[in-house]
């Protein structure tokens, strides 16, 4: 149910039936907006923005706020806000959220993270033994309220990074990445259940592959279940693990590379950033997500992405296309 994707940082878009309609900028005391969903069950938008936390040596709140939706048009007032520490009076740096309906009620609920450097000075002091450093959220008719930890997240020097329903089950699953100092950036999953996440089955193992910056979440054979695409390394193939009944496997993912579709590696010397950028999302309407891999160009290549149709199997290696980034117009 989350909304990945959303551009709520500066404006408030509104829609209409031909696509985007215009936009409001929202008021000048709204912090920039870090996610988007419905979280009081509405079936309106409403934004969510994080404060920034304070130092390890200046303990106070850090604050979530939502906006509840609709805002309005003219000027972009919420149609009302709630705030909510998520910081622990400063005991806890929030440095990543994600968003997604984790209970399956209907309403959208949220998951944080804190980040400590090594000598964080709280640490020498009597921390709070209710401090969570990864803490589940439920969304409410009222707005969000604490609901324990994470398992497979709280404590385990793991990181959320994005959500799906990976398993189908109507409930938001967390994609997840620990650094343990071997296994570094290696993907995991945490499903979602009636009491939230990580508080049903337990944690998927890993997902044989390291984890880059370049993640798209999307059904690409369109069996109703959420995939992963993914860069392990620079240079390396993309990896798709495909959704089923028993979430994400690394038995279960499609390995596309530069040969895969046609391509030959560069001469030594360039890059072309094969899967900088990656999205999946359903340009053709027809059910399933098409995965667009992108590429900056380089050595007699222009940039621009590689749209893979997605089939029953997941993205095709043979139906696909190439849009160079200048086709795109500007914008």
């Amino acid at each position: 149910m989350a909304r990945r994707g959303v551009d709520v940082r500066a404006a408030h878009h509104l829609g209409g039936p031909d696509g985007p309609a215009g936009a409001t900028k929202l008021p000048t005391d709204v912090l920039p907006a870090t996610a988007a969903g419905d979280f009081d069950g509405d079936d309106a938008l409403d934004l969510l923005t994080l404060a920034a936390p304070g130092g390890d040596a200046d303990l106070k709140p850090q604050h979530v706020t939502v906006l509840h939706g609709p805002l309005n048009r003219d000027g972009g007032a919420p149609r009302s806000t709630s705030t909510l520490d998520v910081g622990y009076g400063g005991w806890a740096s929030i440095a990543h959220t994600v968003v997604g309906d984790f209970d399956g009620d209907g309403r959208d609920d949220l998951v944080t993270k804190a980040e400590y450097d090594e000598e964080d000075v709280r640490f020498e002091e009597d921390m709070p033994d209710d401090v969570l450093d990864a803490a589940f959220y439920r969304g409410t008719a009222k707005g969000l309220e604490p609901a324990g930890d994470v398992p497979g997240i709280t404590g385990q020097g793991a990181t959320p990074v994005t959500t799906g329903d990976f398993d189908g089950d109507g409930r938001d699953d967390i994609l997840a990445r620990r650094d343990d100092g071997d296994t570094v950036d290696q993907p995991f999953a945490v499903y979602g259940s009636g009491k939230g996440p990580g508080r049903g089955r337990s944690a998927g193992g890993g997902l044989g592959l390291r984890m880059g910056v370049g993640v798209a979440v999307g059904d690409s054979n369109g069996d109703g279940r959420d995939d992963v695409a993914a860069l392990s390394l620079k240079g390396a193939p993309v990896a798709v693990l495909l959704g089923s009944k028993g979430g994400l496997s690394a038995s279960r993912t499609l390995r596309i590379g530069r040969s895969s579709i046609g391509l030959k590696r560069p001469p030594q010397g360039y890059d072309d950033d094969f899967g900088w950028d990656l999205h999946l999302t359903d340009l053709d309407t027809d059910g399933r997500d098409d995965l667009l891999i992108g590429m900056t160009g380089g050595y007699k290549q222009d940039g621009g992405y590689w749209i893979l149709h997605g089939t029953v199997d997941g993205p095709s290696t043979t139906d696909r296309r190439f849009v160079k980034a200048k086709d795109f117009g500007e914008g």
